[in-house]
């Protein structure tokens, strides 16, 4: 798990896991133009999905957990060693209960180490309120908590 004002260390190391061939899932409060922007726009390894209720493919709801579960499994299907990202838990947070939240993030984990998948979280922690950060922090298996250049 990454806590960080903005994505900048979770962005490099996914762009060296892309640079050794790994598939990346990338779950994201960012619009879709905004992810391009920072990844190689053509390379097929990288699943890039905004958070957003836009009824467009590579959005998905961020009110919608079934959607975001069927995303996942279908990645996890499609192939093997990858990594899922998620970056915007507090925009899921604004439709759903924190609870609900936690239940599928662990799920999420639970899924992936059993197909040999990673995990990271992305989380600014200046928008999250500490005892929920805590609890996030609680289902990770590390933290990394650097504050951003601006």
């Amino acid at each position: 798990m990454f806590e960080e004002e903005k994505a900048y260390n979770t962005n490099h190391l996914i762009r060296n896991e892309l640079k050794n061939g790994r598939r990346i899932l990338y779950i994201s409060k960012m619009p879709i133009g905004v992810l391009k922007e920072q990844f190689d726009k053509d390379n097929n390894l990288i699943d890039l999905r905004s958070l957003s209720p836009r009824p467009e493919s590579n959005c998905i709801s961020p009110m919608n957990v079934d959607a975001l579960m069927h995303t996942i499994q279908k990645f996890i299907e499609d192939g093997s060693d990858g990594i899922i990202v998620i970056n915007g838990i507090e925009i899921m947070e604004k439709w759903m209960s924190f609870s609900k939240i936690k239940s599928t993030i662990e799920y999420v984990k639970k899924l992936a180490l059993e197909n040999g998948y990673s995990v990271i979280i992305t989380q600014n922690p200046l928008v999250i309120n500490s005892h929920r950060l805590l609890m996030l922090e609680d289902i990770a298996d590390e933290v990394i908590s650097k504050k951003s250049k601006d």
